[in-house]
């Protein structure tokens, strides 16, 4: 929060904006503003990404993930600062907010979310899974959310080699929270208080039986029928595979 809030004043000295103009330019209210400054608060996604347009900067200048004098390319050229008045927030803001919370499509630049890569997921007390982070983010677009809430998706480090070689160990996937998913669907399943893992799933609605299928077929498939299926659960639907290429 720190970092954040020395590049979010820094970037305001930089631009000549003061903190009641960038509140008037991007609907941010002004105390809101004053709370990101002083590194109470982050704020999410879609105001970062407002905020950044609005100072002619990036995400990642603000989060303290490009050097110093980083700049962002794109300029709104529909803001003109010499003439504040107060009016409502322009067109190009209006979109930037919109492609962060609906997956929109009309800018140029790619707008991305980071996410925490999560090493492992295990189970925790009651029904409580304890995501275990490695420290490490992954940047996902948010085109890539299809208009779903940012917040119901997580990254997740695949491990083993049971769905090889569709997964490969080291591979990340971009998982979407939900309790149920189609049969057929790959998911992420915390089963019998394990590590969660991933795995196509498949059933008969009506019947009370799971199969957890891997892919490699050196790995048999799980079967969970019965009272077993209460130690069952989907934590979320695998969308996207993102493989990093060495």
């Amino acid at each position: 929060m720190k970092t954040f809030a020395k590049r979010l004043n820094k970037a305001l000295e930089r631009a000549n904006i003061t903190p009641a103009e960038l509140s008037r330019i991007t609907n941010i209210p002004e105390g809101t503003i004053s709370h990101y400054r002083s590194g109470k608060y982050m704020p999410k996604q879609f105001r970062l990404s407002i905020m950044a347009k609005a100072l002619h900067t990036t995400q990642a200048y603000l989060l303290g993930w490009e050097d110093e004098d980083g700049t962002a390319d794109l300029v709104l050229g529909e803001i003109d600062h010499s003439k504040r008045t107060g009016a409502p927030i322009d067109t190009e803001l209006k979109n930037a907010e919109r492609i962060a919370t609906e997956g929109w499509r009309n800018l140029n630049e790619t707008i991305c979310r980071p996410y925490p890569i999560i090493g492992e997921v295990t189970a925790g007390f009651g029904s409580e899974a304890v995501e275990e982070e490695t420290g490490d983010y992954e940047q996902i677009p948010i085109e890539w959310l299809r208009g779903h809430n940012p917040d119901n998706f997580f990254v997740l480090r695949v491990k083993g080699d049971s769905m090889y070689p569709k997964f490969i160990a080291g591979d990340r996937v971009l998982v979407h929270r939900k309790t149920t998913v189609d049969s057929g669907s790959i998911a992420v399943v915390l089963y019998d208080g394990n590590v969660a893992t991933v795995k196509q799933v498949k059933y008969v609605n009506g019947e009370d039986w799971v199969d957890l299928i891997p892919i490699n077929p050196e790995f048999q498939t799980k079967r969970v029928a019965g009272v077993d299926l209460e130690q069952c659960r989907v934590l979320g639907e695998v969308k996207r595979l993102i493989r990093i290429i060495k």
